[in-house]
């Protein structure tokens, strides 16, 4: 298992029908799934200027990102969450982090 804390970077846009409160109703859900996963070292749920998103995840690693990815997928608390987005419009990245320095939120 590398040592080696990693990035998730998620860019993305509402589906059709779907309002940044139903979106952010739905992340209550996607914070519980979260807390689940194993590696979870922090979390940003960013909106841009145009009114897409970006939700970005630093993990432990490669392979519990990768995991926590696999689960996402499984569960339930996730449905709704992955419903208020357009599946065509998601770039998922994962990169390795170099230097950091901490944030206090």
């Amino acid at each position: 298992m590398s040592n080696s804390n990693v990035v998730e970077i998620v860019n993305f846009k509402l589906a059709s029908g779907f309002t940044s409160q139903d979106f952010l109703s739905s992340n209550e859900q996607m914070e519980l799934f979260l807390k689940e996963q194993q590696g979870l070292l922090y979390r940003s749920l960013c909106e841009k200027e145009d009114g897409s998103y970006i939700d970005i995840v630093y993990w432990e690693n490669m392979e519990l990102a990768k995991q926590a990815q696999q689960a996402f997928f499984a569960s339930s608390l996730c449905q709704t969450f992955a419903q208020c987005i357009e599946k065509e419009s998601v770039q998922l990245e994962h990169v390795t982090v170099l230097a950091c320095q901490g944030c206090d939120g």
